[in-house]
C-alpha cells in the first residue's frame, strides 16, 4: 500500500463505536484494524529508525571505499592518509561498528604502523585508538600525545607539520591538537597543567570582538565563521574541565564570558545548510564542530534551534544513493554528527530559579562513568523549568539540586507531578547537604503528592542492588512511591561533588549508577528523536465520554487495584489513534456489585497482592462473562501472590472451563498487529531471553474466549515507566498485545 492510499484510508476509514457487551458486535473491526495497524502514521518528521538506516548505509560505503592495506584515502594527498584513515576508524567505532571489526581492525594496522608527521593525523590517531579500545592501544595513544606535546607552539597553537617554522598557526590544527590530546588524557596519559593552560590562553586572547573566532587570530585575524568559532568554543570547554574543577569551589563560579560571547556568535548565525561564514565550504566539518559543542555543553538547543534534529535532518537529504555524503572523509564528519549526537540521554538537569549548576561538570562525570560501565554511549543535558513537559520525558531521570531551597509555583509543582505520573523519575539531592534545600525540596514533595511522603529507603530496597551490591552501611537515601515503583529519590547528603572531582573515589559514582539502573531498569533508553506522546488529562465533568465511547472499566478489588494508574488511559489513547476506536479518555473504576457493570465491554483487573473477592461480587463477575463480557487481567510485576489468587478465583468460578495457554497462531495474535515474538524484561531475560513467543492464557465459555490472562506484568510497559524488578514485557511489546487482546475481545 502506498503512502496516498494509506493516507486516503485513514481520512475515510469509520470510526468504531462500543456498544455494550450483550448486543452485537461489529463484524468490520478486524479487517479495519488490521488495516490501520499496517498501514501507520505518515511521518513527517525524521526518526531515529531513518537515522539508523542512514549511519548503516554510510557504513557501507565506507566499508567498499577501503583500500587493500587498510586505508582510506584523501584525494591525492599522500601524507594525509593516516590522518584519513584514523578519521574513518573514528566514525565507525561511534557509529556502532565493534573495535574488533576487520575493517577498523585493518585500519589501526595501517595508521599505527606510520610515523608521525603531522598535526591533523597524529591527533586523530589518539582519538581513534582512545575510542575502539583505551587500554589495548595506551602505547600507541602516549606515544601520539607526547608527538603533540612536543610540536606544540610556545603561544599554545600547532600548525600543520609540527613546531612552527616559518610558517603561521591555525586554529583548525589547534583543535585537533586540543581532541588528540582530550582523548589521549580521558585514556589516563598525563598531560602537564601548562599545557591546557596555553590553549585557554591562545582561545582566550585571539576570540574576535563579536564572540567568534576566525582561521586565525591576533594580528592575522580573519572574520568569524562557523566551524572555526565551534573550534574555539570546544577547545575552551576541554580546557575549562582540565583546569579549573580542582580550583573551583561549589557553588562560586564566575560565568565564562568568552564561552558566552562564542554561544552568543553561534546562535545569533546559527544554520545547518552551511558553514555560517564561508557558505558551502567545510560544510561537514562545520557540522562535526555543532555535534561537539553541543553534546559538550549539553545543550538540545543552540539559539532556538534543536541542533540534532535540524543537523540530521539536512545530513539525510543529502545522502548519496551510494550511502555517502561526497567524500570519504565529508563521510566521516557526517557519521560522527549522527552516531555521536544520538546518543540516548540519561539525564535532564533542571534549570530552576537559583543556584540549580553548583557543580558544572557532576553530571557529565557521572554519564561518562555510566557510560563506560554500561558499555554504551550515554549523555546528559540541561532543560529549562519551563520546557514543555514532553522535552523533561526526554530523558528518564529528571535532576535537580541546590544549596539553597527550591522556590516553584504551584503550576510548577504539579509539572512535576506530572512529569512523574508520564512515567518519569525524579532525582534530587541537597548539594554539600544544606538544609535549605533538603527543607525546600521536602516540601514541594508534599504539595506534589500529598497523599504520600518520603519515606527512608532500607538497606534491602532494590536501588542497592540495581547494577553494583553495595553493602553494610549504605548511603542514606529518602524515597517516594507512585504506581508500582519508587518514583522520587532524594539524597539530604552530597554525592554530586564527588561526581564533579571524577577521579574520586568515594563509592559515589557506584551509587550514581545504581539510581540511574534503578530508574531505567535497565531498558533500552528512546532515541533521541523519538516522538513523545503523553497521556490525555482527565475529562472534567462538564465534559462526558462520547456516547458509545469504548470505556475499560478497572475492577476495584480489597487489594492494591491501581498500581499503575495510566496504563488503561495509554491503551484506551493507542487504541483511539491506531484503530480508529471511538474510546473515552480515561478508565473507568468499577465495583463488581456496581449496578453499570453490565454496560462495560471489557474489564481490567491487576494487582501484585493476594486478594479474595466476596460471594456477591464473584457471582456478578460469572455472570457478567457468561453473558458476553470480556475480562482482561495480569500480574503486576509479575507477582506470584496475585497470581496465585488469580488462578484461585478461576477455579472457583469456572471449575470445568480452565485457564489455557493460547496457542502460537491464534487469531489473537493477528487481530491487529501480527505477533510472532515479543521481548521481556531484565528481570526475565535469564529464563526469557531475547525474542519469545507470547505467553497468555485463556477461558472460553461456550465456544467465546471471556478472559485473557498473563502472568507477566503488562502495566508497567503500557504506562512506559522502568521497572527494575518487573517480570513482565517491554513497552512496545505489552503495548502490542494489549492492543489485540481488547480488539479481539470486543470483535470476538
Amino acid at each position: 500500500m502506498n503512502a496516498a492510499e494509506c493516507s486516503a484510508t485513514w481520512l475515510s476509514a469509520p470510526r468504531f463505536v462500543h456498544h455494550s457487551p450483550l448486543t452485537t458486535h461489529h463484524s468490520l473491526a478486524i479487517a479495519l484494524c488490521s488495516l490501520c495497524v499496517l498501514c501507520g502514521e505518515l511521518r513527517a518528521e525524521i526518526t531515529g529508525k531513518d537515522v539508523q538506516q542512514a549511519i548503516a548505509r554510510g557504513v557501507a560505503y565506507l566499508r567498499q571505499a577501503q583500500a587493500v592495506d587498510g586505508s582510506w584515502q584523501y584525494g591525492n594527498r599522500q601524507e594525509y592518509i593516516q590522518g584519513a584513515t584514523a578519521l574513518v576508524v573514528l566514525a565507525l567505532v561511534n557509529a556502532g561498528v565493534p573495535a574488533d571489526d576487520p575493517a577498523v581492525l585493518t585500519g589501526i594496522t595501517y595508521f599505527t604502523s606510520r610515523e608521525h608527521t603531522n598535526t591533523y593525523s597524529t591527533s586523530l590517531v589518539a582519538m581513534a585508538l582512545a575510542e575502539a579500545d583505551p587500554k589495548k592501544y595506551f602505547a600507541k595513544i602516549e606515544e601520539a600525545a607526547q608527538w603533540l606535546m612536543r610540536n606544540q607552539n610556545q603561544d599554545g597553537t600547532w600548525s600543520y607539520m609540527g613546531v612552527l617554522r616559518g610558517r603561521s598557526y591555525d586554529n583548525s590544527n589547534t583543535q585537533f591538537g586540543v581532541l588528540g590530546l582530550h582523548a589521549a588524557a580521558r585514556a589516563g596519559v598525563a598531560i602537564p597543567k601548562e599545557v591546557w593552560e596555553k590553549i585557554e590562553d591562545h582561545f582566550r586572547s585571539t576570540q574576535n570582538r563579536d564572540g567568534g573566532w576566525g582561521y586565525h587570530g591576533g594580528r592575522q585575524a580573519d572574520a568569524s565563521y562557523g566551524s572555526m568559532t565551534c573550534a574555539g568554543l570546544g577547545s575552551l570547554f576541554i580546557c575549562d574541565g582540565r583546569l579549573h574543577y580542582e580550583t573551583d569551589v561549589c557553588g562560586k563560579y564566575i560565568e565564562d564570558k568568552a564561552i558566552a560571547a562564542g554561544l552568543n556568535w553561534l546562535g545569533k548565525f546559527f544554520t545547518v545548510t552551511e558553514n555560517p561564514g564561508k557558505k558551502t565550504s567545510w560544510h561537514y566539518y562545520y557540522l562535526y564542530g555543532i555535534e561537539r559543542v553541543g553534546v559538550i555543553a549539553a545543550m538540545k538547543y543552540i539559539g532556538g534551534h534543536d541542533w540534532y534534529r535540524e543537523g540530521a535532518e539536512q545530513i539525510l537529504r543529502r545522502q548519496s544513493r551510494d550511502g555517502s555524503w561526497y567524500s570519504v572523509v565529508d563521510t566521516a564528519f557526517a557519521l560522527l554528527f549522527l552516531g555521536k549526537g544520538r546518543a540516548p540521554v540519561l539525564f535532564n538537569k533542571l534549570r530552576w530559579r537559583g543556584d540549580w549548576n553548583n557543580d558544572r561538570h557532576d553530571l557529565e562525570n557521572l554519564s561518562r562513568f555510566i557510560s563506560e560501565t554500561f558499555g554504551q554511549k550515554l549523555s546528559w543535558q540541561t532543560v529549562d523549568l519551563g520546557a514543555p513537559l514532553t522535552e523533561w520525558l526526554e530523558a528518564p531521570i529528571l535532576f535537580l539540586n541546590g544549596h539553597t531551597g527550591p522556590k516553584l509555583t504551584p503550576q510548577e509543582i504539579q509539572k512535576l507531578a506530572e512529569y512523574v505520573g508520564q512515567g518519569g523519575f525524579i532525582f534530587a539531592e541537597a548539594c554539600c547537604a544544606r538544609i535549605d534545600f533538603d527543607a525546600g525540596f521536602r516540601a514541594i514533595m508534599a504539595q506534589a503528592f500529598p497523599e504520600r511522603q518520603l519515606e527512608r529507603l532500607e538497606a534491602d530496597h532494590p536501588i542497592y542492588r540495581s547494577f553494583f551490591k553495595i553493602e553494610g552501611k549504605v548511603p542514606l537515601l529518602y524515597g517516594l512511591s507512585v504506581s508500582c515503583r519508587t518514583s522520587v529519590v532524594f539524597s539530604p547528603t552530597d554525592l554530586s561533588c564527588f561526581w564533579e572531582r571524577e577521579n574520586v573515589k568515594s563509592g559515589a559514582f557506584e551509587m550514581g549508577t545504581n539510581i540511574a539502573a534503578y530508574a531505567t531498569g535497565m531498558d533500552p533508553l528512546r532515541d533521541k528523536l523519538d516522538k513523545i506522546s503523553l497521556v490525555a488529562a482527565k475529562r472534567g465533568a462538564e465534559e462526558p465520554p462520547p456516547r458509545g465511547a469504548l470505556i475499560i472499566a478497572q475492577v476495584r478489588h480489597q487489594g492494591d487495584w491501581h498500581p499503575d494508574p495510566l496504563s488503561m488511559n495509554r491503551l484506551l489513547a493507542e487504541l483511539r489513534e491506531k484503530a480508529n476506536v471511538d474510546v473515552g479518555v480515561e478508565k473507568r473504576p468499577v465495583k463488581l456489585v456496581d449496578s453499570d457493570l453490565f454496560d462495560y465491554a471489557v474489564l481490567y483487573m491487576t494487582g501484585h497482592r493476594r486478594f479474595e473477592l466476596a460471594a456477591e461480587e464473584k457471582a456478578r463477575l460469572r455472570r457478567y462473562l457468561e453473558r458476553g463480557g470480556f475480562l482482561f487481567a495480569d500480574a503486576c510485576c509479575g507477582k506470584t501472590e496475585f497470581d496465585e489468587a488469580f488462578r484461585s478465583l478461576m477455579k472457583d468460578l469456572f471449575p470445568k472451563n480452565p485457564l489455557e495457554a493460547l496457542p502460537q497462531g491464534h487469531a489473537l495474535f493477528e487481530t491487529g498487529h501480527k505477533i510472532k515474538t515479543v521481548k521481556y524484561r531484565k528481570a526475565l531475560q535469564a529464563t526469557l531471553p531475547g525474542d519469545q513467543p507470547p505467553h497468555l492464557e485463556a477461558v472460553t465459555l461456550e465456544g467465546k474466549i471471556a478472559v485473557v490472562y498473563s502472568k507477566h506484568n503488562f502495566g508497567c510497559g503500557l504506562e512506559n515507566h522502568p521497572c527494575s524488578e518487573c517480570k513482565g514485557l517491554l513497552p512496545e511489546d505489552a503495548m502490542r498485545v494489549a492492543f489485540n487482546v481488547v480488539l479481539y475481545g470486543l470483535t470476538n
